[in-house]
Formats: C-alpha cells, structure tokens, sequence
C-alpha cells in the first residue's frame, strides 16, 4: 500500500514536472503576442504596462480569463486573451512567472509615506509584495502601473470588493506614495532598493 502510494506521488512530481517545462517552452512561443507592450521576458520598458515577470501564474491565468470574458476592460488584452486557449494561457502565465523581474530604484521622498500606507496592503500582498497564491505580486511594478490600477479601483472601473473599499480612503498623493515605495520591493533579498543599496 505505502510502496503504492509512494509510485503514485513520484509519478505525480515526474508528470508534472515535465508538463511544466512544455508549458513554459509553449509560453516562451505564445509571448510574442505579449513582447511589444510588456517586454520579451516580461519586464516592460512602457510604465503604464505592467511588469509580467515573476508575476504569480494563478493572478496572470485568473487576468486573462477575465479580459476574455469582458469582465475586465482593455481592448487590446481582449483582442489577444480571445485568442488564446485554456493551456495557451496557462502556458503563458507559467512562463512569465518563472522570468526574473528587473530590480527598480524609487523615489526617496516617496518611499517613508508609501512604507507607512503599505499597511493597508501587506496582509493580501506578503509583506515584500510577493503575492502569496492567488493574490497579485506587487513587487517590483512600475509605480505608474500602479497608481494607474489604484485609481481605476477608486473610480469603479476595476471592481474588486476589498480594493474598492480600500482605495477609497487613498488620496493622490497616497496612491504616488504607494506606487513608488511597491516599485522597490524586492522579496527574494528583503529590501527595497534606494539607488545606493541601502537595506531595510
């Protein structure tokens, strides 16, 4: 029975494990429908487009299909996400998250208020903005991505319950604040980066 149950689990890690390298090679293929807004390895030069590498693949697959369906809104993303199939998508959102994401400098007049109202966050988004499970990662995004979301959050044009009501006690300046001070977080080394290697 224990022998039995032991076959199963390594057959199990085996499958896998070859199904995830079909998939990230697929992915690397289906990219170069993404290559021109977010970057050839998912590091976008453009930042109001968001940063796709390293991005959870659960949070990137849930986006597609939500662009797909029309409940979220982008012309362009539902163009492609129409597109794509099931494993196409998933295929694509197992690539990006095993890219490295680049390593952004912020703004330090910015970054002590955006520590203080990063409160709000951490408890969905990890504590360095790495987005346990099914929660977006925040690290290391463009801050102008996501001050771009916040206010789509705050004005109803992205509806999720929890960011709506959260977002709605947010000024302008809090949103900047955020935006900046989530650009430098950086969960694999514990700190955000200033621009002089400074360590929190």
């Amino acid at each position: 029975m224990f022998k039995l149950i032991g076959v199963l689990i390594i057959s199990y890690f085996i499958f896998f494990g070859i199904a995830s390298a079909t998939e990230i090679s697929l992915g690397e293929a289906k990219s170069n429908l993404c290559a021109n807004c977010h970057g050839l390895d998912g590091n976008s030069v453009f930042p109001l487009n968001p940063n796709l590498a390293g991005q959870n693949a659960e949070y990137i697959v849930s986006q597609l299909k939500a662009f797909k369906s029309g409940r979220r809104k982008n012309s362009t993303m539902e163009t492609i996400s129409a597109s794509l199939s099931n494993d196409e998508m998933i295929a694509l959102a197992t690539y990006y998250s095993t890219q490295a994401p680049n390593i952004i400098k912020g703004d330090p007049l910015l970054l002590e208020k955006g520590k203080v109202r990063y409160s709000l966050c951490w408890s969905c988004h990890g504590d360095n903005g790495e987005g346990p499970g099914s929660y977006p990662r925040l690290a290391g995004q463009h801050s102008q991505y996501t001050v771009l979301q916040l206010m789509n959050f705050k004005n109803n044009f992205r509806i999720n319950p929890v960011m709506n009501v959260i977002v709605a006690e947010l000024n302008n300046d809090d949103m900047e604040a955020l935006g900046a001070y989530i650009a430098t977080l950086n969960p694999q080394k514990g700190f955000i980066n200033l621009g002089n290697n400074s360590a929190w």
